[in-house]
């Protein structure tokens, strides 16, 4: 055991001299260094104490403003609530205070619409009756009175009351508050120290609202050819009020060219001379036209396109369109349909090829063809053009004027034939040509009159030479 106690002791001899002497024990040092540390922790803690106390501090001041910050709001909003209410009740515009004269109710109108506003007069302090005296209404503006302090002013402005190219106007008018009675000298002298009278503004917008063709009467159903039919449109334009009337056109229905379509009645219409428009209550008109076939005929299926002739014989649609301008400057425009049932007298002339007339010639020889026109209507009247018709067919057939005869029996009520005869020149340059033969004649049954007319093709099929070296042929005729 002794050897034991030595070897560690030597061992520790060894370690201290190789480390060097020792100043003072670890537990000493540690003792030291947290008494050395102990101080800083406090500080800082003091520090951070410190710190949250301020910021605890700086909201309770930030919310005690905010506090008294609400209370300033709603002590002015109770304030502010009561001017309101004290100005609700009692509304001096004047400096004095005495005299109060305002409007209630919206002074914006729109042209030929009703409006309407009230003037309220009051006087504090003085013992007066007094007269509310206006001045610079618009004209038809009506001024009632609803009890001694206020007046009712009822206005409707005529259309066309803004001038063209705007769309508003302002009018001033003035309120004048007069004494009805005899003052004290004290109470007029506080009187005539007030301001007694008030300037207010009217607004007038111009009118949006388009005219409106409400009826159309006089045209339902079927009308008579050969007859006047008297119609009336009546519109309504809340543009045009008192003599200002809107202006009514009757023009073509565009969809009335159309081949499906009728044919256009617009011809035929004409303003009623003995009826002037008359106006049957506020911003209703009446306007009287006449629809005359008396004077011509309208057109027959047969005339018109492929997509008529599909339609009745005896009757067709007839269509046209009534425009209405306002003067508001507003515009509108409606269509407007009936039938038209023909007048079985007064039909087309009808063309008819006579038997044996030939539509080919041959070069050196007359080509001859018989027209037959008739009337189809007993009394009807026939009347062609054959000397037209002669010029015509000269310019427009080779040969020059021997070569071509056009003759036609005398007009009249019978049938009336005709006929062309045409030597064809010998040239051979005319073989494969065509030539067009056109004849026409009127039907007329009283003061109407009914054209019609035929086109025929002449074709010169083929050359014969010897008809060229024979003697030449004469034109046939009547």
């Amino acid at each position: 055991m002794k050897t034991i106690k030595v070897t560690i002791l030597a061992s520790a001899a060894i370690l201290a001299s190789a480390c060097g002497p020792i100043q003072s024990s670890p537990a000493k040092d540690y003792d030291q260094m947290r008494a050395q540390s102990k101080p800083t922790t406090v500080e800082q803690a003091q520090r951070a104490q410190n710190a949250n106390r301020a910021e605890l501090e700086r909201r309770q001041a930030e919310q005690e403003a905010n506090r008294q910050e609400n209370i300033r709001l709603r002590e002015e909003a109770v304030k502010q609530k009561e001017a309101q209410q004290q100005e609700q009740t009692r509304k001096i515009p004047v400096s004095k205070g005495l005299i109060d004269i305002r409007t209630e109710g919206s002074l914006n109108f729109v042209e030929t619409k009703v409006s309407q506003f009230l003037v309220k007069a009051r006087v504090l302090q003085l013992k007066l009756n007094f007269e509310l005296v206006f001045s610079g209404l618009p004209a038809g503006a009506k001024v009632e009175t609803v009890d001694a302090q206020t007046k009712l002013v009822t206005w409707a402005p005529a259309a066309g009351s803004v001038e063209s190219g705007k769309e508003s106007k302002s009018i001033k008018f003035e309120v004048a508050l007069m004494p009805a009675s005899t003052l004290s000298a004290a109470d007029q002298k506080l009187f005539d120290a007030e301001t007694t009278k008030e300037t207010f503004e009217i607004l007038v917008a111009k009118s949006k609202e388009n005219p409106v063709v409400q009826k159309i009467s006089g045209l339902d159903g079927v009308v008579q050819e050969g007859t006047k039919v008297k119609f009336v449109v009546e519109v309504r334009d809340p543009g045009a009020q008192g003599s200002q009337a809107p202006k009514v056109t009757i023009k073509e229905d565009a969809a009335s060219t159309r081949e499906t379509v009728g044919v256009d009645g617009s011809a035929f219409i004409t303003a009623d001379p003995d009826q002037a428009p008359t106006s049957s209550a506020p911003g209703i008109w009446n306007f009287s036209f006449i629809y005359d076939t008396t004077t011509k005929a309208a057109p027959r299926p047969s005339q018109l396109g492929a997509g008529n002739k599909k339609l009745a014989a005896d009757e067709i649609p007839v269509r046209f369109k009534i425009e209405v301008s306002s003067p508001s400057e507003r515009l509108t425009t409606t269509s407007k349909e009936f039938r038209l049932k023909y007048n079985t007298q007064n039909q087309v002339p009808r063309f008819t090829l006579a038997e044996g007339s030939s539509l080919t010639a041959e070069i050196g020889k007359v080509a001859v063809i018989d027209v037959k026109v008739e009337s189809l209507i007993a009394n009807g009247n026939l009347v062609t053009q054959a000397v037209a018709a002669q010029k015509a067919l000269k310019l427009l057939l080779p040969g020059g004027d021997e070569a071509v005869r056009f003759r036609c029996t005398p007009d009249g009520k019978a049938p009336i034939t005709c006929k062309l005869a045409w030597k064809v020149p010998c040239d051979v340059k005319l073989v494969g040509s065509t030539h067009k033969l056109a004849f026409s004649a009127t039907n007329s049954v009283g003061a109407i009159a009914i054209s019609g007319s035929t086109v025929q093709l002449i074709t010169i099929t083929k050359s014969n030479e010897t008809n060229c070296t024979a003697a030449n042929p004469t034109a046939g005729g009547n």
